[in-house]
């Protein structure tokens, strides 16, 4: 990683998100999970709209999208599993299913208009950046490495890998070749945001986490939760805020992750948070290094 410059802000340590803060999440992760259901509509003889429904009750159950072992806890697939055809035509299904997500959603992956530019410009003011991030380690690094960004960082904090079992092969083996590879250090958070401890998961004493480090994410509860529990600036990437339509697609899949998606202009839970919290609200992300070039 390049020599830090001399600091320009009186913030030293920025916390980023990730999906809908630096890419849009919801732009990728739709197409996907289309592809994804009519793969294994195909696969499985079912109507398309009973294995959207399928796959809903699971998203439900696991309260996220970014769940890998969603296919195989589909219940209109439990029947395969009374036969030994049947569990090997499972595991093909499986597989396929996993491997047309994220093809489908690689193809999709797009940073914001500008994202590039801004995080050299931050790197160059002297910021460390840190992502905490709610997927799993193996698709966070895989993100930021398609996407380029990877010199930008000072560490990565996701959550934990699917067990062994649960991961897709062809992951695996990606693993194993060292395509995941980064030039910084990659810890865990298997409790997620917003219940992290900033000061001790960065070595940063309280005192430097409240005058020196702020957090940029799209959320409320879990980027500006995470801001309010630190006691230290919050910055609203309001423009990772999806369309109506985006929201409406989501929502039949029917998860908490899509509740919170929904946008949210002056709500009421936003206007307690910005009285509760120091939270900016950032309308492009290109505005950001000077954002932070203002707080001295």
């Amino acid at each position: 990683m390049p020599e830090m410059p001399e600091k320009q802000s009186a913030i030293t340590d920025l916390v980023l998100d990730l999906d809908n803060t630096l890419w849009d999440w919801v732009g990728m992760h739709i197409p996907a999970l289309e592809a994804m259901a009519w793969f294994v509509s195909d696969q499985a003889g079912v109507p398309l709209e009973i294995v959207k429904a399928s796959m809903a009750k699971v998203y439900r159950q696991a309260g996220t999208h970014e769940y890998t072992p969603l296919v195989q806890n589909m219940d209109i697939l439990a029947p395969l599993l009374e036969t030994k055809a049947g569990v090997m035509k499972l595991i093909g299904i499986v597989l396929g299913a996993q491997e047309t997500y994220d093809a489908h959603r690689e193809k999709n992956l797009a940073l914001y208009d500008g994202v590039p530019d801004v995080l050299n410009e931050i790197h160059g003011m002297g910021v460390r950046m840190h992502v905490i991030s709610d997927a799993p380690k193996y698709k966070a690094l895989s993100r930021i490495k398609l996407t380029g960004i990877e010199q930008f960082f000072t560490s990565l904090h996701a959550k934990p890998d699917p067990c062994e079992s649960e991961l897709p092969e062809y992951v695996a083996a990606k693993q194993a070749a060292g395509q995941f590879q980064v030039p910084f250090p990659v810890g865990e958070v298997p409790n997620g945001k917003p219940d992290i401890d900033l000061g001790g998961l960065l070595g940063i004493p309280p005192d430097d986490v409240k005058n020196s480090v702020a957090v940029i994410g799209d959320s409320l509860p879990k980027d500006m939760g995470l801001a309010r529990r630190n006691n230290c600036l919050g910055i609203l990437a309001s423009y990772g805020n999806p369309t109506a339509e985006q929201v409406e697609h989501l929502l039949r899949f029917g998860t908490r992750d899509s509740e919170r998606l929904k946008h949210m202009p002056l709500s009421n839970e936003l206007v307690r948070l910005i009285q509760e919290t120091r939270i900016h609200v950032l309308e492009r992300v290109r505005d950001l290094p000077a954002f932070l070039k203002s707080i001295q």
